[in-house]
């Protein structure tokens, strides 16, 4: 099973993401509810046949988040709406102003895909 790729953090619904590990530097938000994502699949581009199971069944995805020191914030199992990207918007009351990282993995029947490479993020809340 593939590890997900892309991992990324958005202020929110309606925000643009930043990209984990991008050539910005560590993503900043200023919510102290962001939304977290990664792509689970890629998906064929138009005019190719699709491989895999892009369209196949919902897959559970584990979503974990921590402060800088290490304690465990979050670690949250959903399904995911599609097969190929999983999005998690943290609770409001979760994260305060500091240093956080994230990271997910895919959960199909009795098998599960790597970890991603941790995420780090800061929150700079007004």
């Amino acid at each position: 099973m593939p590890t997900p790729e892309m991992p990324r953090i958005s202020d929110g619904p309606y925000a643009g993401f930043q990209v984990c590990a991008g050539p910005a530097g560590k993503p900043v938000v200023t919510s102290g509810s962001p939304t977290l994502a990664a792509t689970l699949e890629s998906i064929a581009p138009p005019g190719t046949e699709e491989t895999g199971n892009a369209a196949g069944p919902r897959r559970k995805v584990v979503f974990e988040v921590e402060a800088a020191d290490g304690k465990q914030v979050v670690r949250k199992q959903l399904t995911s709406d599609t097969s190929d990207a999983a999005a998690f918007q943290l609770p409001e009351d979760k994260l305060g102003n500091g240093d956080y990282r994230w990271r997910i993995r895919v959960k199909d029947g009795g098998t599960a895909s790597e970890w991603t490479a941790w995420c780090a993020f800061t929150v700079k809340r007004a």
